[in-house]
């Protein structure tokens, strides 16, 4: 995520959980699939498909992540 989304995300949650359903090394890093759960300031709540790409550099500290999920399933924090 990028620093302002997460930084709002924090914000608009209260709880926060992570259930990972699958997890792939590759040279270089990994790739994960997860599902997001999380609860807002109002009690809505929300579960969204994450996707993560992991990529490690050469002393394996993380290089960069790129992160996929469907934005509309974030709507329940907004509304």
């Amino acid at each position: 995520m990028i620093d302002w989304f997460s930084d709002w995300f924090i914000t608009a949650t209260t709880r926060r959980r992570y259930e990972i359903l699958d997890r792939r090394v590759f040279d270089g890093g990994f790739v994960q699939q997860h599902v997001l759960y999380a609860t807002g300031h109002a009690g809505q709540s929300i579960s969204m498909r994450v996707c993560i790409v992991i990529r490690l550099d050469i002393t394996g500290l993380i290089d960069r992540i790129d992160e996929y999920f469907d934005p509309p399933e974030i709507a329940p924090l907004i509304d």
